[in-house]
């Protein structure tokens, strides 16, 4: 069953100034969530580095 998720992933560096969080919505299933969640703490992100956290919400 495909479920609606709001994810709010934080980047954060040594440098405050780039402290960075993107808010996303994705339809999947609960497998394809978890696929998803590890690849935003396993890739980093432009000039941050990977994911320090990652906040997910059943919409």
């Amino acid at each position: 069953m495909k479920d609606l998720y709001k994810l709010v992933i934080t980047y954060s560096s040594d440098d405050p100034m780039k402290y960075c969080e993107i808010t996303t919505f994705i339809k999947c299933s609960q497998k394809v969530l978890e696929k998803k969640i590890m690849k935003y703490y396993n890739t980093k992100y432009e000039y941050h580095g990977k994911a320090e956290a990652v906040e997910v919400e059943l919409m």
